[in-house]
């Protein structure tokens, strides 16, 4: 191979633009994060969000008509954009010499890259919910917690849970688990559980319920053959109970009722990668039209690569790379994956 031309490195940088749009088309197949956080474009390094709770409430004034005052109540959530990218480097004589593979090392660094900024958001979203259990949200508490206030703003309102983990506390199901650790039916029944208490979470104004709709669920691979099971069956296996034979039930009718949907599988939440082969998670419809969203993605820059070659000559860059006899390709983005609202997204341990 002769002396490389600007030419040439422009022939090749533009067939690693093709092979990085090639396997980000590939790698799009996979993804479940869209329908779990919403995309936020952002214009600044960190991005505020405001909104008004929904507080008012009509109350019965008696005969008196004596009418009481409740203030409007304002939240914020706070996003920073942080960089996330990586880098090639390969000296000039490996596209001098045939046997230095650096085409098809810069070709093969270019299909990596198309899929990582692709699998990027997703990453993110996944390292996110699996730090929940320790990471604060917008109102103070840890985005998966037993004690999320109902209103931000009145602490007297009480409080609910997006989290069920441990023994049962009252009104609060406590871990739910839905492995084979417990029977089918059982796990069904801990499903209901779940149902229920997400059925009865009240509105910010302490009064009405949130008329929250299990709508998807989140699962490990582990999970999903029983997840699976629980939300397509016509009958299930009923254990024995006092003074009752066991026996098969119908519970077509029961899950069609609950709402959960086709299980989504996760990979990034099993134990394989610091995650739970048991812990699962469900969405709820409300989460389709929030502008928050359970889970927020926001992107400040999108992922772009830039050829660095020394050749182009006037750039400091390109000098530097010049008198080191090399070329590098920069990937580079910015953006965060954050909390979005905790009553639109529960986490369920199995203890």
């Amino acid at each position: 191979m002769g002396i490389i031309s600007i030419q040439w490195v422009a022939k090749l940088e533009d067939n690693m633009r093709f092979l990085a749009q090639e396997a980000a088309e590939d790698v799009l197949d996979e993804m479940w994060w869209q329908d779990f956080a919403r995309v936020i474009p952002s214009t600044s390094e960190v991005e505020n969000f405001s909104w008004f709770v929904h507080s008012a409430v009509i109350e019965d004034l008696g005969l008196g008509g004596q009418v009481n005052f409740r203030d409007m109540v304002m939240k914020q959530a706070s996003f920073t954009n942080r960089y996330a990218g990586t880098g090639l480097s390969i000296p000039r004589a490996k596209f001098l010499d045939l046997d230095g593979h650096g085409i098809e090392a810069a070709a093969e660094w270019s299909t990596e890259m198309g899929i990582e900024s692709q699998y990027w958001p997703q990453k993110a979203v996944a390292t996110a919910l699996k730090a929940g259990t320790a990471s604060p949200g917008y109102d103070g508490q840890n985005f998966f917690s037993v004690a999320h206030p109902v209103n931000p703003g009145w602490a007297g309102l009480g409080t609910f849970a997006n989290y069920f983990t441990g023994g049962v506390s009252g009104a609060y199901p406590g871990a739910c688990p839905i492995d084979t650790s417990v029977a089918a039916d059982t796990a069904l029944s801990n499903m209901a559980k779940v149902w229920t208490y997400i059925a009865g979470v009240k509105a910010a104004n302490g009064t009405s319920p949130r008329n929250l709709r299990p709508w998807k669920m989140l699962v490990p691979p582990a999970l999903v053959p029983r997840a699976a099971q629980l939300t397509d069956a016509k009958f299930l296996a009923q254990v024995a109970e006092a003074g009752k034979s066991a026996g098969t039930g119908d519970v077509s009718a029961i899950i069609q009722r609950l709402g959960f949907g086709t299980p989504v599988m996760a990979p990034e939440l099993g134990a394989a990668f610091g995650g739970s082969d048991t812990t699962w998670y469900v969405l709820v419809k409300q989460a389709e039209r929030s502008r928050l969203g359970a889970m927020t993605y926001v992107e400040r820059e999108p992922f772009t690569v830039r050829y660095f070659t020394g050749d182009g000559g006037g750039d400091y860059t390109d000098a530097q790379l010049d008198r080191m006899e090399e070329y590098e390709w920069h990937v580079k983005g910015r953006n965060t994956a954050g909390f979005g609202h905790p009553y639109l997204l529960f986490r369920v341990d199995a203890a």
